[in-house]
């Protein structure tokens, strides 16, 4: 019988996990380690050691990322690298399905919506960024479907920003509660194809806390954020068409050597707010980037565009403002508030549509999954840090870094949309002087 090669050599660290003998194994681990690619591996082995027999159902595998999106880009492209083509009998690009020669099927899934993943027992399972997914999507869903299978699972990921505490539960039963998984705790410097002086360049260019969160997949650091109180499982929903009755808000942050980014959102009729679109480009000119964002909105009405007062600043050469650039395509359109203490009092604002009121058990203010700029600024949006101790009360202000949508949020909030409502008529904010 010919010996089947896969181009695959685990290095130590990824060694030690496919030779547990587990059945729930859980990898918290930095980034650029190597889990995706450990990942796909683990599961090639899961399908090739369980063929098909006649006296049981179908062997399904399922490779799930936070986002079919992921799935489709990463894991599908991953998948295809290492599964050997002999042992392939047909594949769906479509339906990124998988049937090998033995009848195992591998399939790759999104987990935006938990409850489209009702249904067939499994073999083997990867969750791709657990942390990121709702804890129902393993609780309520996928691990029943491993009962009469006695299936296997494997855990990867980096802590989110709030510290991703179902994926910690999960990792601490590894440590010893539960003899049923094992646990691992990795370091990007654990990948020896890493160099070590990137990972020492990133250490000097990035806060304490994000470095070792994204480094060292520490889950103790929403510690040092802004927006400290955001909840990827609990703030982020599939993606949102607004409806009729939602008046629409754009906010916009301009930039060239910076990026330009904008967003849109929905506030609904409970006084909500739904961030529906993003903008998010770098080295493009004023005029260029305000014709994007028109194509961006397509035929959603928009009550009003909120940016940034230093758009006012005239070029001395020509006399223009980045405001009028706008003004040409995007109406009405008024700049943010900029008093003293606005930063903060802005900031605030947006913490409290974060806050989940227990009357309700709702925050006011969700975000489309699709909108991962956005989603990747907040959990890396940090207060500035003094380097040393002085004798006087610090102050306290947010670092200006990662900080273009975390601008538009706030900026937009200043405004106070949720009172618009009242007022149907728009047109007389239409002004170059701002409020």
């Amino acid at each position: 019988m010919a010996v089947l090669e896969i181009p695959y050599s685990p290095h130590p660290k990824q060694a030690q996990v496919h030779s547990s003998p587990a059945r729930f194994k859980v990898i918290a681990a930095g980034r650029r380690f190597g889990k995706t690619v450990l990942a796909v591996n683990e599961l090639i082995k899961h399908a090739v050691s369980n063929p098909a027999t006649k006296d049981k159902l179908t062997p399904r595998s399922w490779y799930v990322c936070d986002t079919y999106t992921h799935a489709e880009m990463i894991a599908w492209r991953e998948i295809q690298r290492f599964l050997p083509p002999e042992l392939i009998k047909r594949k769906l690009n479509k339906s990124l399905l998988i049937e090998l020669k033995n009848g195992h099927l591998i399939e790759l899934k999104g987990a935006e919506e938990p409850d489209r993943l009702r249904g067939v027992g499994l073999c083997f399972v990867v969750l791709d960024e657990f942390g990121f997914m709702r804890p129902e999507a393993w609780t309520d869903v996928i691990r029943p479907m491993l009962l009469d299978t006695q299936g296997g699972a494997l855990f990867i990921g980096t802590p989110s920003a709030d510290g991703s505490p179902h994926f910690h539960d999960l990792f601490k039963l590894g440590q010893g509660a539960d003899s049923d998984y094992s646990s691992w705790l990795f370091y990007t410097r654990d990948n020896p194809h890493i160099p070590a002086s990137e990972v020492d360049k990133a250490k000097k260019e990035l806060s304490p806390d994000v470095f070792r969160r994204e480094f060292e997949a520490d889950f103790s650091v929403a510690h040092g954020l802004v927006y400290d109180n955001f909840r990827y499982s609990i703030h982020c929903i599939p993606d949102y068409a607004p409806s009729p009755n939602d008046v629409i808000v754009g906010s916009i942050d301009p930039g060239l050597r910076n990026p330009t980014a904008a967003l849109l959102a929905a506030w609904t009729p409970e006084n909500e707010c739904i961030l529906f679109k993003e903008y998010y480009q770098k080295e493009k000119l004023a005029d260029d980037n305000a014709r994007e964002i028109k194509k961006l909105v397509g035929h959603e009405k928009v009550a009003y565009w909120v940016i940034d007062r230093a758009s006012l600043k005239r070029d001395p050469s020509s006399g223009f403002t980045v405001f009028n650039n706008y003004l040409e395509h995007l109406k009405p359109l008024v700049t943010a508030p900029n008093d003293k203490g606005s930063v903060l009092l802005g900031i605030n604002e947006v913490k409290k549509l974060f806050h989940v009121d227990p009357r309700v058990n709702r925050p006011r203010i969700f975000i489309s999954r699709s909108l991962t700029h956005f989603v990747w600024e907040i959990g890396r949006y940090t207060w500035y840090k003094y380097a040393r101790h002085v004798e006087r009360n610090e102050k306290e202000e947010p670092r200006k870094l990662n900080d273009h949508l975390m601008d538009c949020i706030r900026n937009m909030v200043l405004t106070k949309p949720w009172l618009r409502r009242r007022f149907p008529a728009f047109s007389h904010w239409n002004n170059q002087s701002g409020y």
